[in-house]
């Protein structure tokens, strides 16, 4: 039983099932979660290891090497890359799609685990964070006091760590809470050297002294008749002045109180990180999602919180300076705008064609049916409502209505030709004559799709849930096509029109005798282009070649089209031995200069440095020398600027900053993938840092002469000066000392040491912190004069020591186990394809070392993989395609055929790519694929009728014009109708939309022109095709 006769057989069915539809289908739309972007980034794990005191130098040699090579053993990692700096090592393995995120951190886990034992003893307990597309905060709220608040920065962190993030916590939605900015509350003993030796008192004295009187600690159970009883021993310190009072020593003259020697007070760790909210220093709190959490419903929640906070902390300043939600919600908004712009075209386009508003009512009727079956399954699917499937229900759009059409015209045509014929047995008989074509062409745009679904990669990440949208609302159309649409058809067909129907149809009739003649013209120009048809086809395939060879070149390529979504992001790094709070002037300086040049400034939100565990603020590598900026505009249809002048803007600003050594300027989303560093990004690898630092400046020199490159800069340069402590090993062992007694008061008395915590007003521990006096250790002539205890008596460091001056990097970086340097850079008005290939011409003249290398990565690593994986999957739906259509057409030749229509809408579509200035990306290879699975409905739709045609006799040129002169009428009809719905995606009417828009062009192009190819081609195709055929029997 056919599925038209099941609808007629059954009308209320039909009806039934399709309001079941529709319920589901608005409820879909209201209750799947909203995003910007589907989940795209690999699976990452961050581990950052912590050895107070410890050198870059240190911390790579004894941490992060032991670390890489046992991270290297797991199974599934594409690559680990990693960063060692002053105490802090951030070691980063990136593993393939194909495992999951929990696999990975239980993976890392069993490694660091395993290797504990390796690692120096003094390290902090190694912390483990993932990296996935919910580490992307989605609001930075900017804390501080208000100017008439007692309050400090540091007791604004204190009550961020404590009140407000438990706060947060508690909101649903939220997944994690991290805070930073500095001003961590820190207790710190500072020691009087001079009262030290006055009293003959040692560091190590008063270390263990603190130790011993601020414990907390379990002393077993007690068991009694009554029951067991937990034992603790409770003597933590409860104040500042109990701190104070604790007692040394004893002297002749008497107890030695902690205050004689030293001053005891609450203050900040020392700053090696800041932030600035809308220029004003504060606390930062980052708010994330759970993995798979919903983004937008977060935010309220998190936001109704706000207004709770504010009442009960009035004298505290909550900004927000970044929100994802607007961009969100802009987008959203604006692609559903775009879906009813879409279906009112679409709509317009049928009625027009078919000047019969009953019929475009029928046909309309699929729209609806179609979005919303896939609007069910997105629902029932892991995915969100975004950029990418609202794309997919765009392009969608004009092709749900192609099958309706060319059934529903089939349809009309036949009641014409029969008009004694009873209506049902003419939609019956319409329905089924057309179905064979209308299925192959519904089938071969989804065989094309399929293997993009499993081609693995970011390419997968973002195009399965694009083609999942398309596939689903091909197929529901395909099934509304021949149900509702014959159904409706039997109820209107040889009934009498309303007046009003009956008035808008007259008033089309015009164009419909117009669309007459031109049909005439066209079969006219067929019947010509046959009788020349190997000129005809030598043309088009000469189109087909100057078009690959001159045109595509033009066009350039990147990975992802640029996207103005309004977020600027300035990256700087001032001078190694700036202060950190040197480094916060020149990063307020960049403020006010970005302040003053921005249309549309909404909000700052400047990070300086890092902290460890802080993941959504960076994974620890960052320098106290480093600085992110991101700016926050309003969306592009309020700003007269595009973020691209803003960015040319920022740069003059930034060169005319002293203090700013390097920078970059990008917008958000430049690099698609949140673990490429720089559109072009030259990695370069080798043992020496020596040599890769001089290697750097000589690629730096290179690319100054690679138009469209900006913002050139290095990762690191040989410039830090270091004081290092020589050890005379001779006079050590005469005092009884070891290198590491030395390093150990060295470090006391100048880093200090955390000895234990306490708590305060029911905060969480703070730190408690032994150290020298600032004074005695704010020059480098006074290291030497470091007491170090001995069994003779106290000698200063000088006696066993001396001190020199080295310089190295700031930081050293790893991936896949060399020592690296990485030279980036940015391109501007020319792609990354174009300025690539520029970049290695001029690299190719530069002579390596052996054992050094330099590997292109960045965004053009990424789209060498990321076309690879397109270009496979485009020959598998080729492939695909011609085994589905020898099986439906029983015939190894008229297949081949019909897919040499795909050659003219290809070359099309590139010369679409050059009019709308958009560059070869994957969206537009998407665009090419798609386009190769629908332009071929016009080849099937003529070879069908052309085949019945020569079954009854018809002699094969009559077949093929007549073929013309039926199908040019609904072959015009579907490709105007998906241009048409096409059209907010081709010119970018929603924010968010330059990211889809070359594939709606290439969409939109390509089957346009392919009209005129599928009319005058590929008739002259098949015809020569066929007599050589003949010819060979």
């Amino acid at each position: 039983m056919s599925l038209t006769k099941a609808s007629l057989d059954n009308p209320y069915g039909v009806i039934a099932l399709s309001l079941v539809v529709v319920a589901l289908g608005i409820f879909a739309f209201f209750r799947t979660p909203t995003d910007l972007f589907p989940d795209s980034a690999p699976p990452q794990v961050a581990v950052i290891i912590v050895e107070s005191g410890a050198s870059a130098d240190d911390i790579a040699d004894k941490i992060t090497q032991v670390v890489e090579k046992e991270i290297n053993t797991i199974t599934g990692v594409k690559r680990i890359r990693s960063t060692s700096r002053d105490e802090v090592a951030s070691i980063v393995p990136e593993f393939y799609y194909t495992k999951s995120i929990g696999d990975a951190v239980s993976d890392v886990q069993s490694v660091i685990a395993r290797i504990r034992a390796k690692l120096p003893k003094d390290i902090r307990e190694p912390m483990l964070y993932k990296i996935t597309d919910a580490t992307r905060p989605l609001l930075t709220i900017a804390i501080s006091a208000k100017t008439n608040s007692p309050k400090d920065l540091t007791t604004v962190r204190l009550l961020a760590e404590n009140e407000l993030k438990d706060a947060f916590l508690r909101v649903p939605g939220v997944g994690d809470v991290d805070t930073f900015g500095a001003n961590e509350p820190e207790v710190q003993i500072l020691v009087d050297r001079d009262k030290l030796n006055a009293f003959g008192i040692t560091i190590e004295q008063v270390l263990a002294q603190v130790q011993k009187q601020n414990v907390a600690a379990p002393a077993g159970t007690v068991y009694t008749q009554k029951g067991e009883y937990l034992v603790r021993v409770q003597g933590q310190f409860g104040s500042l002045d109990q701190i104070r009072d604790l007692p040394i020593t004893r002297t002749s003259a008497g107890r030695v109180l902690l205050k004689n020697i030293a001053e005891v007070k609450l203050t900040q760790h020392e700053p090696r990180s800041g932030y600035i909210g809308n220029s004003r220093k504060a606390v930062a709190i980052n708010i994330m999602r759970p993995d798979g959490g919903k983004t937008v419903w977060a935010i309220k929640n998190v936001k109704k919180e706000l207004k709770k906070l504010k009442k009960r902390y009035p004298d505290i300043l909550f900004e927000i300076t970044n929100d994802q939600q607007p961009i969100i919600d802009v987008n959203v908004q604006g692609m559903r705008s775009s879906v009813y712009q879409s279906v009112f075209l679409t709509v317009l386009v049928i009625l027009i064609f078919l000047a019969d508003a009953r019929a475009a009512f029928a046909i309309s009727l699929s729209i609806p049916i179609a979005f919303l079956a896939a609007l069910v399954v997105l629902w029932f699917s892991p995915y969100t409502l975004n950029m990418v499937t609202l794309s997919g229900v765009i392009i969608a759009i004009g092709m749900v209505v192609d099958a309706s059409i060319v059934v529903l015209e089939n349809i009309y045509r036949r009641h014409k030709e029969q008009p004694d014929t009873p209506v049902r047995d003419v939609v019956l008989s319409a329905s089924n004559e057309i179905f064979h074509g209308v299925l192959a062409g519904a089938l071969t745009t989804v065989v094309v799709l399929i293997p993009v679904i499993f081609t693995g990669g970011y390419t997968q990440q973002i195009m399965r849930p694009l083609n999942m949208m398309i596939t689903a609302t091909i197929l529901a159309s395909l099934v509304a096509a021949f149900t509702i649409v014959p159904l409706v058809a039997s109820k209107i067909l040889g009934k009498p029109v309303p007046r009003f129907l009956s008035f808008v149809n007259n008033f089309l009739k015009p164009f419909t005798r117009w669309m007459d003649r031109r049909t005439e013209e066209v079969v006219r120009i067929s019947a010509i282009l046959l009788r020349h048809r190997k000129k005809t086809i030598f043309f088009a395939l000469f189109f087909f070649i100057f078009t690959m060879k001159v045109v595509k070149p033009l066009n350039g390529q990147e990975l992802m089209p640029p996207m103005d979504t309004g977020i600027g992001i300035i990256k700087f790094d001032t001078p190694t031995y700036y202060s950190p709070e040197h480094v916060m002037k020149v990063a307020e300086t960049v403020g006010k200069m970005v302040g003053k040049t921005t249309e549309g400034l909404k909000w700052i939100s400047t990070v300086n440095g890092s902290e460890p565990g802080q993941i959504s603020f960076g994974s620890g590598g960052a320098t106290a020398q480093s600085v992110v900026m991101t700016i926050t505009m309003v969306n592009r249809k309020k700003r007269k600027l595009t973020i691209w002048d803003m960015e040319k803007r920022w740069r003059a600003g930034l060169r005319k900053i002293d203090g700013v050594r390097t920078f970059s300027v990008t917008e958000y989303g430049a690099t698609p993938l949140s673990t490429t560093k720089a559109p072009l990004d030259l990695v370069i690898s080798g043992p020496d840092i020596h040599i890769l630092n001089r290697l750097a400046d000589e690629v730096i020199a290179k690319l100054h002469g690679v138009k469209g490159l900006t913002d050139v800069r290095r990762s690191w340069y040989i410039d830090k000066e270091e004081q290092n402590i020589i050890v005379d090993p001779d006079l050590a062992r005469f005092y009884g000392l070891t290198p590491q007694d030395i390093a150990n008061t060295t470090k006391t008395a100048v880093k200090g040491v955390a000895t234990s915590q306490m708590r305060l007003h029911g905060a969480l521990d703070i730190p408690i912190l032994v150290k020298y006096r600032h004074e005695h250790i704010n020059e480098l002539h006074k290291l030497e004069d470091i007491i170090l205890p001995t069994k003779k008596r106290n000698i200063p460091l000088r006696t066993v020591a001396k001190i020199s001056t080295v310089k190295n990097p700031p930081f050293t970086t790893h991936e896949n186990l060399l020592n690296t340097i990485d030279v980036t850079g940015i391109n501007t008005d020319l792609t990354i394809k174009q300025v690539g290939m520029q970049a290695m011409a001029q690299l190719k003249s530069l002579t390596l070392p052996n054992g050094y290398s330099i590997n292109v990565s960045g965004t053009l690593e990424n789209m060498k993989t990321g076309g690879k994986e397109m270009g496979g999957a485009l020959m598998i739906g080729i492939v695909m395609l011609y085994i589905l259509l020898v099986w439906m057409f029983k015939s190894f030749l008229h297949p081949f055929t019909i897919m040499t229509s795909i050659l003219i809408a290809v070359a099309a579509a590139m010369w679409g790519l050059l009019l709308f200035d958009k560059p070869m990306c994957k969206p537009a290879m998407m665009g090419m694929i798609l386009l190769a699975g629908t332009v071929v409905n016009n080849a099937i739709l003529l070879l069908d009728f052309i085949i019945k045609a020569r079954k009854k006799g018809v002699p094969k040129d009559e077949a093929i014009i007549q073929s013309v002169r039926v199908r040019f009428r609904p072959i015009v009809m579907t490709a105007v109708s998906t241009a048409l719905g096409l059209t907010p995606l081709v010119f970018e009417m929603a924010v968010g939309m330059e990211r889809m828009s070359p594939l709606g062009v290439v969409a939109a192009v390509g089957l346009l022109v392919g009209i005129f190819g599928s009319v005058w081609i590929y008739p002259c195709v098949y015809s020569l095709f066929d007599s050589m055929a003949e010819k060979l029997n």
